[in-house]
């Protein structure tokens, strides 16, 4: 699955031009044992969202979800910013579910799917709180830097 993620990777680095950056593989250092054990962990929730929640097509890959839950769960983050809420946003709270400390927000520039979303959480069991539109996240103070990565599931 890491091999995957980083033909992945290196298609849009390639496809974009954007130069690799060597020091961010060295720093995530993750092992293809805590990308399954992650990817163990999502499969049976993940399943269950694009089969009743949202398309395939339209939710977070499982490959990513656990690419994103293991770098978490390794560099114990603290506060998480979700563009886009979905699967993503489940990912993060049940990642905060277990390691305290944790705050997330989701932002989400579509209020109806961000009620579906926090319905989602609710049957879940999983914290609903901080699930913003745009709107309301630019009229807050927000970081002074926000690095967005996107990964393509092409």
């Amino acid at each position: 699955m890491l091999n995957r993620i980083t033909r992945k990777i290196s298609f849009q680095i390639l496809r974009s031009k954007i130069l690799s950056y060597p020091k961010f593989e060295e720093r995530i250092l993750l092992t293809p044992t805590e990308i399954d054990r992650a990817s163990k962990i999502l499969k049976p929730y993940h399943d269950y969202y694009i089969t009743h929640v949202s398309r395939a097509d339209m939710a977070m890959s499982l490959e990513l979800a656990a690419f994103v839950y293991a770098l978490c769960v390794k560099k114990e983050l603290k506060n998480l910013l979700d563009l886009g809420s979905g699967f993503s946003s489940f990912v993060y709270r049940l990642y905060a579910s277990t390691h305290s400390g944790v705050q997330v927000v989701s932002v989400d520039d579509d209020a109806q799917w961000l009620e579906k979303t926090r319905m989602y959480l609710r049957d879940q069991n999983l914290s609903d709180t901080r699930l913003i539109t745009l709107e309301q996240f630019l009229a807050e103070r927000y970081p002074d830097s926000i690095v967005y990565c996107t990964i393509s599931t092409l």
